[in-house]
């Protein structure tokens, strides 16, 4: 397991950007919890976000890809508005153990 980051470096309902294995990757922490996902629109592989750790709607509600306005939900990865509908981020395990968010 890769530590990434203390749970409280990332505010509920807000993302955390970084690198693992030369890719860009992002955590987000809502309500339900913490999800991983790599940093990339499935629709065409260009990152969700112009500016680091910007990956949300103006509403907070959903993962928005800055390219071409993609909708996804956050707990699951599932895209349901844009030209990629129905497809998903690539998730990646997480876990919380001692405060330390480990993928």
């Amino acid at each position: 397991m890769t530590r990434v980051c203390r749970t409280e470096q990332i505010p509920c309902e807000g993302t955390f950007c970084f690198n693992h294995n030369d890719r860009p990757h992002f955590l987000l922490r809502n309500h339900s919890g913490v999800f991983c996902y790599v940093n990339a629109c499935p629709h065409n592989r260009v990152r969700l976000d112009w500016t680091e750790n910007n990956l949300l709607d103006a509403e907070k509600l959903f993962i928005q890809c800055a390219s071409h306005g993609a909708l996804f939900e956050m707990d699951t990865g599932r895209c349901v508005f844009g030209p990629c509908q129905g497809q998903y981020l690539q998730s990646v395990p997480c876990t919380i153990h001692e405060g330390w968010i480990e993928i």
